[in-house]
């Protein structure tokens, strides 16, 4: 019933870079849901205590908005205030914001693990799997680093960020095995697997083999 989660930090801890990052991974949320097992975003279908753990990200205005509704106060020009609902970082289950597919809370608050959380992957043991998930990541960080709020308005899919991020031969293995991520969820789907859990059909899809 476990799920892999991924801190990445060294993301600018500026306002702007954070809601450009926000924004991108709403706009591209669909997307992205459609590279991992159906219920990915419903575990109280499968977990025992009958919760979700992986919400979508919610619509925002801005990022005082964002912030004000992720942390339950306004924005006064801290990073680095600590949730209210958890002040000593002893009791994270109180804050029920982080339960997002991407748990923005330590980049928001606290002064130490200043980290973006991707928590949508399923457990795995296939390092080929994970390394593509990696640099799924990074490209959507490096993009919301690096580009305008223009840019991140316009964004028209997943390859189009992968492609400006990249050089152009790891930009076209890193398309390739997102076809992967895509044949391996429709391989779930057809043997009902929609919560992920038979890991031999990624092992046939990601050879570890491949790594170089």
């Amino acid at each position: 019933e476990c799920s892999l989660h991924v801190h990445l930090g060294g993301f600018p801890l500026e306002p702007e870079k954070i809601w450009n990052l926000y924004r991108l991974l709403y706009r591209l949320q669909s997307v992205i849901g459609s590279l991992v097992p159906p219920l990915t975003f419903k575990s109280s279908q499968y977990k025992a205590s009958g919760k979700d753990y992986c919400n979508l990200l919610p619509g925002f205005r801005s990022f005082d908005n964002m912030y004000e509704s992720l942390v339950g106060q306004k924005f006064y020009g801290s990073l680095q205030q600590p949730h209210p609902n958890d002040i000593k970082r002893e009791r994270k289950w109180q804050v029920h914001t982080r339960y997002y597919w991407v748990n923005f809370i330590n980049m928001l608050c606290y002064d130490v693990n200043k980290t973006v959380e991707f928590r949508l992957l399923r457990p795995t043991y296939n390092l080929k799997k994970i390394m593509v998930w990696l640099h799924i990541f990074n490209a959507l960080m490096k993009y919301a680093e690096t580009h305008l709020k223009a840019d991140i308005e316009n964004v028209g899919s997943l390859g189009e960020v992968i492609s400006a991020v990249y050089p152009e031969e790891i930009a076209e293995n890193l398309k390739h095995e997102i076809v992967r991520l895509e044949v391996l969820v429709q391989n779930q789907i057809r043997n009902n697997d929609n919560c992920g859990a038979d890991l031999s059909m990624e092992d046939e899809l990601f050879p570890e083999s491949e790594i170089k």
